[in-house]
């Protein structure tokens, strides 16, 4: 992570590593990235850097963006940088997620006409025709931004939420005043990687601007706020009997609305992919969430989880997917659908695959639970993570094309954890935090931050997670600055791997980690 703590410093120019992927291979990752059914877990590292490379490539056709174009190598730096940015020790908030959200933001603006239709052999979904549809009010501006916000959405993610931050009061949840705490961390660490990378983007207030609205909106603490306003939207929209006697200021502040929609759609599209695929990330979903559990029962704190796990049981797991697409993704995607009716695939899938999840209780409850369901879906991982840690992808054949990659996978392994959790990541309420703080306080917290007594006890708990790491680089401090973390032979780290540094991730002052 080190362009996030030196935004001053030289930027890496890792071209000459370039990305490695066979032409067979490049040809699949065209065709993919402008399909629905397009899955991250098919391809390896480098593949998910040519695709990211191949969508920003495609938005600079565009002659409307020609003033925030860069050139393929300097693309090809910021998505090197960007892929330093993320943690591959977390199992679902890492650079496989963020490159899923990127292609669903780049098919969202396919189908809504916003970028120009891609040459792959794939084609999207055609308009519907309909003069009701808001799509036009997006300009190619908002496509390229939100396509540079779903790359860098969540730079720094330490596989836990933000209530989980809040009631151990570390210092990211004092910086932020327990308010979107990691979504406020993902726009200041992202922008370090932009003034580094693609300085223009941080010198037009309009960009910057929707760039933290839209980043900020993927705190689903804040969805029905977001849900709130949509309704109204539509409210106005029946009301005015369409969007022809607008102004410019009434335009300008429902595009923005619709792009922070639209990358909320994008955040949890994988309850809109087809079934497989969707199944693939809520069991790397559960696997994060249940290493948040475990960490949480170690500690001897409330959990801070909406849905706490339950341990191997598929009954759970459907019941948990079905609660969030009623609850969340449904409502989302319908109400998207309503006033730019291009988007009606995505409802369609959210459907489909709450039926199946509701076919899976039944036939569990009927025939009795079974926990072997989540092994059936790891089975189908391209990249499979084992119990021991250590990370498996590729076959012999193929891992010699993937040198760069391969270096990147020291340590790389995902442990496997058997519990469902709901999908979607952090939606707990402000309620909820509050009494899950207030809890934890009339308990007796440890003297965590201060690292008394009872606070090295628990980071000697904290170093046994696999989320978090000791000797590697670190999160940024209050004053911008960060710390190198330093290895085991008290060098510092030269890894490429991020990682958490527990002291520093609890700690933003580091003269109390002296010793």
């Amino acid at each position: 992570m080190s362009d996030i703590f030196k935004p001053n410093g030289p930027a890496h120019t890792q071209s000459e590593s370039k990305i490695r992927v066979s032409p067979h291979r490049h040809e699949l990752v065209r065709q993919s990235v402008c399909r629905w059914d397009f899955s991250a877990h098919e391809f390896t590292d480098d593949e998910l850097l040519l695709c990211a490379f191949e969508m920003f490539n495609h938005a600079f056709t565009m002659p409307e963006v020609e003033e925030w174009r860069i050139s393929p190598g300097q693309l090809t730096d910021f998505l090197f940088a960007c892929r330093r940015a993320y943690n591959e020790q977390v199992p679902y908030h890492n650079f496989r997620h963020v490159v899923d959200v990127l292609q669903g933001v780049f098919y969202f603006c396919l189908a809504l006409g916003v970028l120009p239709h891609f040459d792959g052999k794939a084609a999207p979904r055609p308009k519907t025709g309909s003069t009701a549809s808001l799509s036009k009010i997006l300009r190619p501006f908002d496509a390229l931004t939100l396509l540079i916000v779903a790359i860098g959405h969540d730079v720094g993610h330490p596989g836990v939420n933000n209530a989980f931050l809040v009631t151990l009061k570390a210092p990211l949840a004092q910086m932020y005043n327990d308010k979107s705490v990691l979504e406020s961390f993902h726009c200041a660490a992202f922008s370090q990687v932009l003034r580094k990378h693609w300085p223009i983007t941080q010198t037009v207030p309009n960009m910057r601007r929707l760039m933290i609205e839209s980043i900020l909106a993927t705190d689903m603490g804040l969805h029905f706020d977001y849900m709130s306003q949509l309704e109204k939207l539509k409210q106005k929209i029946k009301q005015d009997k369409g969007m022809k006697n607008w102004d410019d200021k009434t335009i300008s502040a429902n595009r923005s609305l619709l792009c922070t929609l639209l990358i909320k759609c994008a955040d949890i599209s994988n309850v809109a992919r087809r079934y497989d695929i969707a199944a693939q990330w809520t069991v790397i979903l559960t696997d994060e969430f249940a290493r948040q559990a475990s960490l949480e029962t170690d500690l001897k704190i409330p959990t801070s989880l909406a849905v706490p796990p339950v341990q191997g049981s598929s009954i759970a797991l459907g019941k948990s997917q079905v609660g969030f697409m009623k609850l969340f993704a449904a409502p989302l995607f319908q109400s998207i659908a309503d006033v730019m009716p291009e988007m009606n695939f995505g409802i369609a899938e959210v459907n489909a695959n709450m039926a199946i999840w509701a076919n899976l209780i039944t036939e569990c409850t009927e025939k009795g639970d079974r926990p072997f369901f989540l092994e059936k879906v790891r089975n189908s991982l391209y990249y499979q993570p084992s119990s021991n840690g250590a990370g498996s992808s590729l076959g012999a054949s193929e891992s010699r094309l993937y040198d760069f990659n391969d270096k990147q996978r020291t340590n790389g392994g995902v442990g496997v954890l058997h519990a469902p959790i709901s999908n979607g990541g952090d939606y707990s309420g402000d309620s909820r935090i509050r009494k899950a703080s207030q809890a934890y306080q009339e308990q007796g917290a440890p003297d965590l931050l201060g690292l008394g007594h009872h606070g090295k006890e628990q980071l000697k708990l904290l170093k046994k997670m696999k989320i978090f790491s000791t000797s590697s680089e670190v999160y940024p401090h209050a004053n911008g600055g960060g710390i190198i973390g330093k290895g085991a032979d008290g060098k510092s780290s030269g890894s490429t791997t991020p990682f958490v540094t527990i002291k520093n991730f609890f700690s933003c002052f580091p003269r109390k980690f002296s010793d």
